[in-house]
């Protein structure tokens, strides 16, 4: 009925990465669910999903890291809105992240409009970036897209920010 779910368990994550780093200071005992639905009902198409992971940090002086995140998407006549949010938490790697995407679009024909967000937090910091996007089918394989695109980064006062346009054409064999 439109229901998946997963659950895995890993006794560290050592071998991912053994030549490349000091591995003493692995995670034990990771464990990983999510859960999605993804279903039609009608002339609506829904999507849902929601993820958890946590493990043992060996360093007693930190806490175990925890990350969960979910996600929700509605399809309907050619429009589709859809909302993220990710929550990162290890103390000693990046802190605490918290991350929101949001985002829709609209097909009418040939033509695809399209808008996206995400706002990214970690303590002193704050990011941010958003993507207009206009494409048109030129016939079978070929595309036209016009994009305006900006983002901006704020650390401790200091801030940055900036924007962009690109136009182009994709071919697909």
């Amino acid at each position: 009925n439109g229901f998946q779910m997963g659950v895995s368990y890993s006794r560290s994550d050592a071998e991912d990465d053994k030549q490349l780093h000091d591995t003493s200071g692995d995670k034990k005992d990771i464990v990983a669910g999510a859960i999605n639905y993804n279903r039609k009902h009608g002339d609506t198409h829904v999507g849902a999903a929601f993820g958890y992971v946590t493990a043992d940090n060996p360093t007693p002086e930190e806490d175990d890291p925890q990350n969960w995140g979910g996600g929700l998407w509605v399809d309907y006549s050619g429009v589709r809105v859809g909302v993220g949010y990710v929550r990162h938490s290890e103390v000693k790697k990046d802190g605490e992240v918290d991350r929101w995407d949001l985002g829709g679009r609209y097909i009418w024909g040939p033509n695809t409009v399209s808008l996206g967000y995400i706002r990214v937090e970690k303590e002193e910091q704050e990011a941010a970036a958003g993507r207009l996007s206009y494409s048109r089918s030129l016939g079978p394989g070929v595309w036209w897209s016009l994009d305006a695109l900006w983002a901006e980064y704020e650390n401790n006062n200091k801030s940055q920010d900036g924007t962009a346009y690109t136009t182009g054409i994709t071919v697909k064999f």
